[in-house]
């Protein structure tokens, strides 16, 4: 099909799954991919924010937090004591990374 479009010069490109796009010399060359270090993980890549400004250029963004990394400071905020929030781990209620 792509060689029909392209035989009547019509743009397009193949679809990329996720691990194609890694390796794709187009989305290197435009540097689409971050790779960031993580401690547990070791490498990670995830995609760049895609609006790209010359003098306001965009930061990358931090690697999401593991599942339940902020229960207890969000917990703390709503209300909930020191207490309430270990009594919810142990009875299983919070899932995290942790437990």
């Amino acid at each position: 099909m792509l060689e029909r479009f392209k035989a009547e010069d019509v743009p397009c490109a193949p679809i990329l799954d996720r691990w194609e796009i890694l390796e794709d010399e187009q989305i290197r060359e435009n540097r689409v991919v971050e790779v960031h270090d993580h401690p547990i993980l070791g490498r990670v890549r995830q995609p760049r924010p895609a609006a790209r400004f010359d003098r306001t250029p965009a930061k990358g963004s931090a690697l999401a937090p593991f599942l339940g990394a902020d229960n207890s400071a969000i917990l703390t905020e709503a209300g909930y004591s020191a207490d309430d929030i270990a009594r919810l781990e142990r009875d299983g209620v919070l899932h995290s990374q942790a437990n």
